[in-house]
């Protein structure tokens, strides 16, 4: 039996109410999206710009999210080596 269906289903509402519990009045959702989103991080920034966003503050979240990964992607490929022999 496939599980993707009913996953999906609950990964959709998971996010749905958790955007609607997080949703902050003011535009700040924007800024939220543009920070946490992958792609060049010129490209984020000159959007936030454009979009009248905090600019640093979406750099901050895009650089912190950058390192965070390259950080750890190599000791989760270490862990995942020595647990899954």
């Amino acid at each position: 039996m496939s599980y993707a269906f009913p996953l999906l289903v609950l990964a959709g509402t998971a996010g749905g109410l958790l955007f609607h519990w997080l949703h902050v009045p003011g535009g700040a959702m924007f800024g939220a999206v543009l920070a946490t989103s992958p792609g060049g991080l010129q490209a984020v920034v000159g959007l936030a710009v454009d979009m009248g966003e905090s600019a640093p503050t979406v750099m901050a979240f895009h650089i912190v999210r950058l390192y965070t990964v390259i950080i750890l992607a190599p000791l989760l490929s270490w862990l995942l080596h020595h647990f899954l022999r």
